[in-house]
């Protein structure tokens, strides 16, 4: 044993000595020397890892600490490696880096996420050594299976700034436009716009260089989903300007992105002038009409001509017909076109379209389980028009023919509303209580139990009482040493509590329902929020499905939990938001999961876009942190622009979730088509599936979160009506 080691082990011993009466006392010394040995060296992986708040020089005692800890901890080892590579990094001992990293490698058991930061270490290894071939090499591999934007862009800038110091400055614009085009979120964007116009030539102007009709639209592309609207535009003018032989498909294309980025600023009226400019430039086989034409049926609907909609669509179901797109995306469309023909009142024309729609998806195996949606909205048609007959005929044909669709809800509480309309009160009753006694937590449940106190039908209330006492789940909250998983453990010792959530949820599901507290607990712990909703539905079904139970609010913590409580409520309160509306929105949107993103690039908690948040920012004075995965950033944006949308629409907290799901903008054009109606109405009316589900959930969410820390009845009509048919205009993002 060399003498540093034997120094160490002796470090290790001088510190370990104050604990001696606590090692006797515990049943499992080993266990105790392992707690102690790992929290010794957990403030010299804060330091490598830069997570101390003052980092300083790693010395050699310190490595050599990691070094043998690495040999000594198997469980964590390829966690261990990781950190002594970088170690050797921050003292350029990029050979001895290099043999931590081989070693990590050959480890067979690496989770994948931990894999990739081994890759990158790798990678980056072979960028100090100024290896240019193999890290080109490593760096296509490392891009090959990458799930982390933040990481490719460090190796992006890194092996350009080799590359420029090694004098290859081809090369090192090459990586420096691939970052500036791929990543329009890069940090350091604009600094490096300015060092990359000092490596061109000087000959060259900015756009003509290397000038490439795919890259341009790719750039255009990125700079519009990441929120650079006005540098977008300017993009695109400069193209247009410089380019004057630009074909009529190509120019098409960048006259569209122009209409996109007027959509976003909140002007359909221009947008429809360059959507409808390019739709007459494309030709009629040119693919990318269906897209041009999709935006510009957005700005009509916007701008409350459904008529003209209609007709557009008319187009858009023809191109995906010749191309063969589907049956049932062509019934979508289809569908599409005749609720904008009822938008518009042509209920002449929409009417024999929904019938034409019924019969097609009765007849069609491809499209049965389309037939109960047509049902739906021809009936809510009906309603609307207060043709009840028409309208409870095609709801009843849903009753008897789709017991198990999941419109059952929904149809019979406008059953009950369209019975209450006839005064056909002890039908309603019946039809309210099913409801509510089939679903007491959802949206639909919480409307029916208000009718029910409404109606004053308190005998249907009262059977309540008649359901038998439920004993509440017995959680406790787990630390480290309870942690069932010995890997888990100790990267919790050591500070890594990222690397143990994610070991953690792995961790497989008891077989015994005695443990099911336990494992709720664990879930809990390490914040696998989702994974642990769809466990207490399983474990405690009776729990879950009881209508609210003071006896249960110990268990419904755990069902709507106050996760990142003081951040929330910090926020909350600077931005005079109640909490309870900020985790009704995070429970919808991410299911309280800090790493969740969207298709549409929305991220962490609050599922916040960069573009918005970065508008929040500068509406806040703040220079923009792009880190929405951590979650103190993530809710401080998140909440400052749910409050702005509720303060735009005058504190309805409908309105609010709707725009911050659909944008302010479409939620203006909803209120005015709607002027007058009854919120629920309202709801049903919104076009979009998706929002309109969205806006159910989250109020059937901020009714649960105040019956259970207010503990008072909250109704939610008492939100929502009257419906505002002006606002303040503070948003337009």
């Amino acid at each position: 044993m060399y003498w540093r080691e034997w120094l160490v082990l002796f470090g290790i011993y001088l510190l370990s000595a104050t604990h001696v009466f606590a090692l006797q006392k515990t049943p499992n010394s080993a266990q105790s020397q392992k707690i102690i040995t790992l929290q010794m060296i957990k403030p010299i992986i804060e330091r490598v890892l830069q997570k101390s708040p003052m980092p300083s020089q790693i010395n050699q005692e310190e490595i050599e600490q990691l070094r043998l800890a690495s040999e000594q901890f198997k469980d964590i080892r390829d966690y261990l490696l990781l950190v002594l590579a970088q170690a050797y990094q921050q003292q350029q001992d990029y050979e001895l880096a290099e043999k931590s990293i081989k070693q990590a490698q050959n480890i067979k058991t690496i989770p994948f996420f931990l894999k990739q930061r081994i890759q990158f270490t790798w990678v980056e290894n072979l960028i100090y050594k100024k290896q240019e071939k193999e890290a080109q090499q490593e760096l296509a591999r490392f891009f090959e299976s990458s799930t982390d934007p933040q990481l490719e862009m460090q190796l992006l800038y890194h092996i350009g700034q080799m590359e420029e110091g090694l004098k290859n400055k081809k090369d090192a614009l090459n990586y420096y436009q691939k970052l500036m085009i791929d990543y329009p979120q890069f940090e350091h964007r604009q600094e490096l716009e300015q060092q990359v116009d000092l490596l061109k030539d000087k000959k060259q102007d900015a756009l003509s260089y290397a000038f490439d009709f795919n890259t341009e639209r790719k750039r255009v592309q990125l700079l519009i989903r990441y929120g650079f609207l006005e540098e977008a535009q300017t993009r695109i003018n400069q193209i247009l300007q410089k380019n004057k032989t630009l074909d009529i498909a190509s120019k098409s294309r960048f006259i569209y992105s122009l209409g996109m980025i007027a959509w976003q600023k909140k002007h359909p009226d221009i947008c429809l002038e360059y959507t409808s400019f390019a739709i007459a430039q494309l030709g009629k086989q040119d693919p990318f009409r269906e897209d041009v034409l999709k935006l510009k049926t957005r700005c009509l609907f916007a701008m409350q001509n459904f008529k003209e909609a209609a007709i557009a669509y008319e187009d858009i179901i023809h191109i995906a017909e010749k191309e063969k797109q589907g049956p049932k995306n062509i019934f979508d469309l289809k569908l599409i076109q005749a609720m904008a023909y009822k938008d518009a009142k042509d209920f002449e024309t929409s009417d024999k379209l929904f019938e034409t729609l019924e019969k097609n998806a009765h007849k069609s195996a491809l499209l049965r389980d389309k037939h109960p949606d047509v049902l739906w909205f021809l009936g809510f048609s009906y309603f609307k028009r207060q043709d009840y007959d028409n309208a409870e005929k095609k709801w009843q044909q849903i009753l008897e023919d789709y017991p198990q669709s999941d419109l059952i809800l929904r149809v019979k509480y406008w059953m009950a509303r369209l019975n209450e309309q006839q005064k056909k009160m002890q039908q309603a009753l019946f039809l309210y209580a099913a409801v509510y006694y089939a679903a007491p937590w959802s949206y639909y449940g919480w409307l029916a139990q208000e009718k029910l106190i409404d109606l004053k039908a308190q005998d249907k209330l009262d059977k309540l009482n008649e359901l038998p006492v439920l004993e509440p789940p017995q959680f406790e909250l787990l630390d480290y040493q309870s942690v069932p998983d010995k890997r888990a453990q100790s990267l919790f010792l050591v500070g890594a509590k990222a690397e143990a959530i994610l070991t953690l949820r792995q961790y497989p599901a008891p077989k015994n329902s005695k443990d099911a507290p336990k494992f709720a607990s664990l879930l809990h712990s390490v914040q696998d929020f989702a994974r642990n909703q769809a466990y207490l539905r399983i474990a405690f079904k009776d729990q879950t499905r009881s209508p609210y139970r003071q006896e249960l609010t110990p268990f419904y913590h755990y069902l709507y939990p106050f996760v990142f409580d003081q951040t929330v409520l910090k926020e909350a309160t600077e931005q005079h938001i109640t909490p309870e509306f900020v985790y009704s929105i995070m429970r919808q949107e991410s299911l309280y999961h800090p790493y969740a993103i969207s298709s549409a690039d929305a991220h962490g908690l609050m599922q916040i876009l960069p573009k918005t948040a970065r508008r929040i920012a500068r509406d806040l004075n703040e220079k923009f942190i792009n880190q929405l995965y951590q979650p103190e950033i993530n809710i401080h944006y998140g909440v400052a622009y749910l409050a702005r949308l509720n303060t735009h629409f005058l504190g309805h907290p409908a309105l609010a979730a709707a725009a911050y799901n659909a944008g302010p903008a479409n939620v203006e054009g909803w209120i005015k088509k709607n002027e007058g109606q009854p919120f629920d109405i309202f709801v049903e009316e919104i076009p979009y599936t998706q929002t309109r589900d969205y806006v159910k959930k989250v109020m059937a969410n901020l009714v649960a979160y105040r019956h259970i820390y207010r503990q008072e009845a909250t109704h939610l009509k008492d939100f929502v009506e009257p419906i505002p048919t002006d606002n303040l205009n503070l948003v337009d993002y």
